[in-house]
């Protein structure tokens, strides 16, 4: 199992972030922002509306009896899959004797009583000649079946004079110029997921790009090749719900948050959290008044020709530096030096010229550095005698490459990339629309080097 997206769903951080690791940065241009709102999203899924999603595909029916038989597990009750999450993890660390007693009580009590689940809203019009009555949800709201049926008509009028695809406020605004009840208006667009007139569906989905609310319009046959992904399992595993939890949870895993549609807001969700793999712990320096030594961070400040014309890559972060407490300034520049060059390939003749500690005045460390330096205190370098000419001047080798990709990557994140044969910079495949099973193209140009040119 993947244990970003387990725990993440589960606690709302990955699972090194036990240990402190928090997000640094995602791939294919997901920010903090994306990541922790794609583990909102997943970790409050409702576990009815799961039940309900899945009700018509082939492994719609052992999700239930998963999700059934741990909800009667627990003393607490189970709303979203992420309470469900964090009590098959807890559950799973319990002896196996109070398992197999809470799963006894568990089977007994689902005989006694049944879970309630919503039924798919998967055909609006029995006929489509004919209205019809709403399914039970539609049927307890305050308007007649034929006024829902008229604002579905005007609906689906609206999205077929505006090429089948409509951002939610631009048709809630179509539609009120035909129906002048708002309240219905909004009560059909909330609820009008997957709902079937004659040989369409009117879908709700998420832009990925804009995140806004979207209302479409497929037809049937298309409708059942977007929905693929949900019956794209051909052997759907037979197991006995809650005799492996490790198996329960792999199943939800794969067959639940990576079987959604790409284009479903659950799909987006998930791929956003497996597209962050670079998570960091910031260490905290932490000394004590008796402390003999000082723990310094260690930068080194190159000019601005130096970064303009030479430095063009990222710079590596920044080197810990452990100083005796009472060493001078000449003494720490040599330190410093020693520390440089054993690190660095480009610094193997490097000579420290200048030191800079914290905020400190110069004054301040004359004859020491022991006079109001503190623990974790920046410490800026300046010198002479990097070795440009190198070849291995970056952390990723020797190879001299740019990458500039549209999602907005600057370095190598440990996805597949290709270079373009014009102007030599790398991308990332998968935002060139190259699938991860296909080749890349012997003659590859990106879409700045197409733009450019004339075919």
């Amino acid at each position: 199992m993947d244990l970003r997206l387990l725990y993440g769903v589960a606690y709302g951080r990955t699972w090194f972030g036990k240990w402190g690791y928090k997000f640094s940065r995602g791939s294919f241009g997901v920010t903090q922002l994306k990541y922790e709102r794609a583990i909102q999203i997943l970790s409050s899924l409702d576990l009815s509306k799961i039940i309900h999603d899945f009700f018509n595909t082939r492994q719609g029916e052992m999700v239930k009896r998963i999700i059934n038989i741990y909800r009667d597990a627990s003393e607490t009750r189970m709303i979203t899959i992420s309470d469900l999450f964090q009590f098959m993890l807890a559950f799973k660390s319990t002896p196996l004797i109070r398992r197999k007693i809470a799963l006894a009580l568990a089977r007994i009590s689902s005989k006694s009583s049944t879970h309630t689940t919503e039924q798919p809203e998967t055909c609006l019009f029995k006929d489509p000649n004919h209205h019809s009555p709403f399914i039970a949800k539609f049927n307890e709201s305050r308007w007649p079946a034929r006024r829902l049926d008229d604002v579905v008509r005007v609906i689906l009028n609206t999205l077929e004079a505006n090429g089948s695809k409509m951002h939610r406020q631009t048709l809630r605004d179509a539609v009120r110029q035909h129906i002048g009840d708002t309240g219905l208006i909004d009560f059909v667009i909330k609820n009008i997921d997957k709902v079937m007139v004659e040989n369409r569906t009117i879908r709700r989905v998420v832009d990925p790009v804009t995140r806004k609310l979207v209302i479409s319009l497929q037809d049937v046959a298309q409708e059942g090749k977007s929905e693929k992904k949900m019956e794209s399992h051909a052997d759907i595993p037979d197991l006995e719900p809650g005799v492996d939890v490790s198996k329960d949870l792999q199943f939800l895993c794969d067959y639940v948050l990576l079987g959604y549609p790409d284009s479903h807001l659950v799909g987006v969700a998930t791929k956003a959290i497996l597209d962050c793999k670079h998570f960091v712990k910031q260490w905290q320096f932490k000394g004590s008044s008796e402390d003999s030594f000082l723990r310094l961070v260690l930068r080194v400040s190159p000019s601005y020709n130096e970064l303009m014309k030479e430095l063009t890559r990222p710079l590596p972060p920044s080197d810990l530096l452990v100083v005796p407490q009472y060493a001078t300034v000449d003494e720490l520049k040599l330190m410093v030096q020693r520390s440089l060059r054993d690190t660095y390939h480009l610094m193997d003749k490097f000579v420290v010229r200048d030191i800079q500690i914290g905020k400190m005045e110069e004054k301040d460390y004359m004859d020491g550095i022991m006079c109001g330096a503190e623990q974790g205190v920046p410490v800026w370098v300046k010198g002479c005698g990097l070795d440009l000419d190198t070849k291995l001047r970056y952390q990723g080798g020797a190879d001299d490459w740019t990458v500039d990709c549209g999602c907005g990557a600057k370095d190598d994140d440990g996805e597949r990339m290709v270079a373009c044969d014009v102007c030599r910079v790398w991308q990332h495949t998968r935002c060139n629309s190259i699938e991860d099973n296909e080749a890349a193209p012997p003659r590859f140009r990106c879409c700045r080097c197409r733009a450019g040119k004339k075919y």
